[in-house]
């Protein structure tokens, strides 16, 4: 036993060879007499084979060069995420926290102070502490903490003239830490804010990289595809900038027909029932397969090429003519046939979500849009709780989770055709954000719901405007004229706004000042055949609908254009649907995340529910 420890213990001073104490040693036996080393049998022997304690002492007073930090390996999850933590226990939840959006409002009310009477606290502290303990209702109006964090300002450059800028421009100046500037803009946002709109027409990258560096801009918005540049957003990056619009993975499935409806099968996206054709031969075995089906869709596989057919004799006629007329371009060589359906007796709803491209994501309301695009409402109301976790499982986050580089807007245009969850279809992308939906979903939302995910914002409000204390239906109608230019007096639009609870968006349009040194607005010079969104708000749909159609009306009489026309009716479907179901609809929109329980146990109407989400792709 004593030898095999002896030649542990031998084997163990080896490997601290280095110390100083034992390099002593070693110059003290050299010039010992008695440690003469001896060769017997080929082995060299030393005499000395034992330490003195003064040696063994020194020798444990000095491990510096046999002490490291220990590698401990982690073996669960749990511990690592702990160890991640750095020990800080107490600024973080119990349990992981998969969204970083969660994180964020969870960090913002955990507190490690004490307000025990030995530890000095400001009053401004315990106000803090007393305004988060009294917060028993999560869904209460502006319920997450905005007022714990100093909201953040930057210098945002917003690239279009359409009225969905207009909208976007007008949303973001109610933040008053924001400084907006637009190219080219037009007169509605001239005559909201004239000191935003900026001289410069860029035509080409270089020109708004040159501005964004020499102005100090932090955002770059291009929600359509007029001025958006293929490696904008690549060199914004290399500059550490942001940029919020369309980009190279959206516009693959937005303007891709093919190359969508291949994602929508090879996922398991539910969509209706189609078939790629590159002749005429191809197009009509494929209709013999489904002799009773009497309305098809003809799409074009590039671009967003469209023709709705109502009867199979008009969907041959069609097919011929693209093949040999070539009316989707001659870009199109072939086309996809899928089955149709009636505008009249199915819903067409369309979901916009704001992405980061990394799982979070956050859903905005669902709206409604007239099929001849003159007119859009919000929010929808047909959608059950159960048609609404279809929606979000098997086409939203299946749709992130097999592209999961889509961020920024992202639409999702829905087919409806019943009650029941699996009665929903994907019909196609949308990477634009473009006029009547816009202003729709602007209304109803805070501007930082957009930018949460572009500037990283730490303060995110969940809540839109449609909670409980402040419920908002809007309706959006649109103006058009066959005359592409009008001269259409800026008193009406102002008498207009006056009267009516309306706020009204111009499309493409410019604006004529007096010259008489007052820099009063006289008259609005239109560009085109879309000219006006008029969005009227109220409690209610009908009341939303009733203030945009009179705006509609004064502006129409006024001007005295027989030229200008709008439709009278968008929205009437869903008011007589608020009607029919008014004993089963409850009017309990909140503001926070949803409660899967309650909604389980009422079925609820999209109205209880539709409102922003945030959820994590697991």
């Amino acid at each position: 036993m004593s030898q095999a420890n002896n030649r542990g213990g031998g084997n163990k001073r080896s490997r601290i060879s280095s110390s100083g104490a034992y390099r002593q040693r070693e110059n003290h036996s050299s010039s010992s007499s008695t440690n003469v080393a001896q060769t017997q049998s080929g082995l060299i022997i030393d005499n000395e084979t034992e330490l003195s304690s003064e040696i063994i002492k020194e020798q444990l007073n000095s491990v510096e060069d046999i002490i490291t930090q220990p590698i401990i390996e982690v073996p669960t999850k749990r511990l690592l995420h702990l160890k991640e933590l750095g020990g800080n226990l107490f600024v973080s939840s119990s349990t992981k926290i998969y969204s970083k959006t969660l994180q964020k409002l969870f960090d913002r009310v955990l507190f490690t102070k004490s307000l025990n009477n030995d530890v000095n606290t400001a009053p401004s502290d315990i106000r803090v502490f007393e305004r988060v303990l009294a917060r028993s209702d999560d869904n209460d109006a502006y319920s997450t903490c905005t007022s714990l964090v100093q909201p953040m300002s930057a210098t945002i450059l917003v690239l279009g003239s359409t009225s969905c800028e207009h909208a976007l421009v007008w949303k973001l100046l109610q933040r008053r830490n924001f400084k907006i500037l637009i190219s080219p803009g037009n007169s509605g946002i001239t005559i909201d804010q004239s000191n935003i709109t900026i001289s410069n027409i860029f035509q080409t990258e270089k020109d708004i990289l040159d501005y964004v560096d020499t102005k100090q801009i932090d955002l770059v918005i291009s929600l359509n595809k007029t001025y958006y540049f293929e490696e904008l957003e690549a060199r914004l990056c290399e500059r550490g900038l942001h940029y919020l619009g369309c980009s190279v993975d959206t516009l693959a499935l937005s303007d891709n027909q093919l190359n969508a409806k291949q994602f929508m099968t090879k996922h398991k996206i539910p969509t209706l029932d189609w078939t790629h054709c590159l002749n005429e031969e191809d197009a009509e075995n494929f209709l013999n397969k489904y002799p009773n089906q009497e309305q098809w869709v003809i799409r074009a596989t590039n671009g967003n090429g469209l023709i709705n057919c109502k009867t199979r004799e008009e969907t041959i006629q069609t097919i011929k003519a693209v093949f040999e007329d070539h009316i989707f371009g001659k870009l199109n060589q072939s086309i996809i046939v899928e089955h149709g359906y009636s505008i009249e007796n199915n819903q067409i709803c369309i979901l916009y979500i704001v992405s980061d491209g990394d799982g979070d994501y956050t859903q905005l309301p669902i709206i409604q849009t007239d099929p001849l695009r003159m007119g859009a409402y919000g929010p929808c109301p047909y959608l059950t709780s159960k048609q609404l976790s279809y929606i979000r499982r098997r086409i939203v986050e299946r749709t992130l989770r097999c592209s999961p580089t889509i961020r920024h807007l992202f639409g999702f245009r829905l087919l409806i055709q019943g009650i029941n969850y699996n009665e929903i279809y994907l019909l196609d992308y949308l990477s634009t954000f473009e006029e009547p939906e816009a202003e729709i979903l602007l209304s109803l939302c805070e501007p930082d719901i957009f930018l949460q995910y572009a500037l990283d914002l730490s303060s995110v409000p969940i809540l839109p405007l449609t909670s409980k204390k402040r419920r908002v239906h809007c309706v959006n109608t649109t103006i058009t004229s066959t005359k592409k230019s009008l001269n259409i007096p800026n008193k009406i639009l102002l008498t207009a706004t006056k009267n009516n609870k309306v706020k009204i968006f111009h499309n493409q349009t410019d604006v004529n000042v007096n010259n008489n040194g007052t820099s009063e607005t006289n008259t609005i010079t239109t560009n085109g055949e879309r000219i006006f969104n008029v969005l009227g708000y109220g409690s209610t749909l009908q009341e939303a609908q009733v203030q945009s159609v009179l705006a509609c009306e004064y502006i129409k009489q006024h001007a005295n254009i027989d030229d200008l026309l709008f439709k009278s009716d968008v929205g009437t479907e869903a008011i007589e649907w608020y009607k029919t179901h008014a004993d089963h609809h409850h009017h309990s929109l909140s503001g926070g995340l949803t409660n899967v329980e309650q909604i389980n146990e009422s079925h609820q109407y999209l109205s209880d529910i539709n409102e922003n989400f945030v959820f994590f792709l697991c």
